[in-house]
Protein backbone atom coordinates (compact mmCIF):
# COMPACT_ATOMS: atom_id res chain seq x y z
CA UNK A 1 0.00 0.00 0.00
CA UNK A 2 1.41 3.40 -1.04
CA UNK A 3 1.81 5.89 1.79
CA UNK A 4 0.36 9.36 1.21
CA UNK A 5 2.90 12.18 0.95
CA UNK A 6 2.60 14.86 3.65
CA UNK A 7 2.08 17.70 1.13
CA UNK A 8 -0.70 16.06 -0.88
CA UNK A 9 -3.71 18.21 -1.79
CA UNK A 10 -6.88 16.93 -0.10
CA UNK A 11 -10.12 18.61 -1.11
CA UNK A 12 -12.63 19.20 1.66
CA UNK A 13 -15.36 21.10 -0.23
CA UNK A 14 -14.59 22.57 -3.65
CA UNK A 15 -18.05 24.18 -3.71
CA UNK A 16 -17.85 25.91 -0.30
CA UNK A 17 -19.26 29.45 -0.28
CA UNK A 18 -17.15 30.06 2.82
CA UNK A 19 -14.92 28.07 5.13
CA UNK A 20 -12.63 25.14 4.47
CA UNK A 21 -11.99 24.18 0.86
CA UNK A 22 -8.87 21.99 1.06
CA UNK A 23 -5.92 20.86 3.13
CA UNK A 24 -2.36 20.80 1.90
CA UNK A 25 -0.20 19.08 4.46
CA UNK A 26 -0.97 20.88 7.73
CA UNK A 27 -2.09 24.02 5.88
CA UNK A 28 -5.78 24.79 5.45
CA UNK A 29 -7.31 26.65 2.49
CA UNK A 30 -10.39 28.68 3.38
CA UNK A 31 -12.77 30.59 1.16
CA UNK A 32 -13.07 34.07 2.65
CA UNK A 33 -15.04 35.85 -0.06
CA UNK A 34 -16.14 35.57 -3.66
CA UNK A 35 -12.58 35.27 -5.02
CA UNK A 36 -10.56 35.17 -1.78
CA UNK A 37 -8.65 32.11 -0.66
CA UNK A 38 -6.95 32.39 2.73
CA UNK A 39 -4.30 29.82 3.53
CA UNK A 40 -3.58 29.18 7.18
CA UNK A 41 0.06 28.37 6.56
CA UNK A 42 2.35 26.56 8.96
CA UNK A 43 4.69 24.58 6.70
CA UNK A 44 7.51 25.48 4.35
CA UNK A 45 6.45 24.46 0.85
CA UNK A 46 8.24 21.65 -0.95
CA UNK A 47 7.82 20.50 -4.57
CA UNK A 48 4.69 18.42 -3.78
CA UNK A 49 3.15 21.34 -1.90
CA UNK A 50 3.88 23.67 -4.83
CA UNK A 51 2.22 21.27 -7.25
CA UNK A 52 -0.87 20.95 -5.02
CA UNK A 53 -1.18 24.69 -4.39
CA UNK A 54 -0.92 25.52 -8.09
CA UNK A 55 -3.55 22.88 -8.95
CA UNK A 56 -5.88 24.17 -6.22
CA UNK A 57 -5.63 27.84 -7.25
CA UNK A 58 -6.12 26.95 -10.92
CA UNK A 59 -9.21 24.84 -10.20
CA UNK A 60 -10.75 27.35 -7.78
CA UNK A 61 -10.23 30.19 -10.25
CA UNK A 62 -12.14 28.19 -12.87
CA UNK A 63 -14.91 27.23 -10.43
CA UNK A 64 -15.24 30.73 -8.97
CA UNK A 65 -15.17 32.44 -12.35
CA UNK A 66 -12.15 34.67 -11.93
CA UNK A 67 -8.63 35.10 -10.61
CA UNK A 68 -8.04 34.24 -6.95
CA UNK A 69 -6.81 36.66 -4.31
CA UNK A 70 -4.54 34.51 -2.16
CA UNK A 71 -4.19 35.62 1.46
CA UNK A 72 -1.24 34.08 3.30
CA UNK A 73 -2.03 33.84 7.00
CA UNK A 74 1.01 32.38 8.74
CA UNK A 75 -0.07 30.52 11.86
CA UNK A 76 3.32 28.98 12.47
CA UNK A 77 6.79 30.40 12.01
CA UNK A 78 6.32 32.26 8.75
CA UNK A 79 7.06 33.52 6.34
CA UNK A 80 9.19 30.62 5.12
CA UNK A 81 12.53 30.93 3.39
CA UNK A 82 12.65 32.09 -0.20
CA UNK A 83 13.63 28.90 -2.11
CA UNK A 84 10.48 26.85 -2.69
CA UNK A 85 8.26 29.78 -1.68
CA UNK A 86 9.60 31.89 -4.54
CA UNK A 87 9.10 29.01 -6.98
CA UNK A 88 5.55 28.59 -5.68
CA UNK A 89 4.72 32.27 -6.18
CA UNK A 90 6.19 32.28 -9.70
CA UNK A 91 4.23 29.14 -10.62
CA UNK A 92 1.02 30.67 -9.26
CA UNK A 93 1.52 33.81 -11.34
CA UNK A 94 2.21 31.69 -14.44
CA UNK A 95 -1.23 30.02 -14.13
CA UNK A 96 -2.95 33.37 -14.77
CA UNK A 97 -5.41 32.20 -12.09
CA UNK A 98 -3.99 34.52 -9.44
CA UNK A 99 -5.06 38.15 -9.01
CA UNK A 100 -2.64 38.90 -6.17
CA UNK A 101 -1.07 37.62 -2.99
CA UNK A 102 -1.78 39.40 0.26
CA UNK A 103 0.64 38.69 3.06
CA UNK A 104 -0.79 39.24 6.55
CA UNK A 105 1.81 40.84 8.79
CA UNK A 106 1.37 39.69 12.38
CA UNK A 107 2.95 41.37 15.42
CA UNK A 108 5.32 38.42 16.02
CA UNK A 109 6.76 38.63 12.49
CA UNK A 110 9.96 40.70 12.10
CA UNK A 111 9.05 43.70 9.93
CA UNK A 112 12.44 43.75 8.20
CA UNK A 113 12.13 40.09 7.16
CA UNK A 114 8.57 40.51 5.91
CA UNK A 115 9.45 43.68 3.98
CA UNK A 116 12.36 41.84 2.40
CA UNK A 117 10.12 38.98 1.30
CA UNK A 118 7.66 41.43 -0.26
CA UNK A 119 10.49 43.24 -2.13
CA UNK A 120 11.87 39.95 -3.48
CA UNK A 121 8.43 38.84 -4.67
CA UNK A 122 7.67 42.17 -6.33
CA UNK A 123 11.11 42.07 -7.93
CA UNK A 124 10.23 38.88 -9.80
CA UNK A 125 6.81 40.11 -10.89
CA UNK A 126 4.56 38.67 -8.20
CA UNK A 127 1.60 40.95 -7.43
CA UNK A 128 1.92 41.10 -3.65
CA UNK A 129 0.78 43.41 -0.89
CA UNK A 130 1.40 43.53 2.83
CA UNK A 131 -1.52 44.06 5.22
CA UNK A 132 -1.39 44.41 8.98
CA UNK A 133 -3.31 41.56 10.59
CA UNK A 134 -6.12 42.66 12.82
Amino acid sequence: MEQERPSTLQWTDREAASGEVFRLGRDVGLRDGEFTLRIEASVTPDADYREGAVAAVRELSQRWGGPVVLVLDFVGYGPPGPGESLKLCRDLVATESLAEITLLHKPWMPRLLVSGVVKVLKGVGVPVSLVEAS
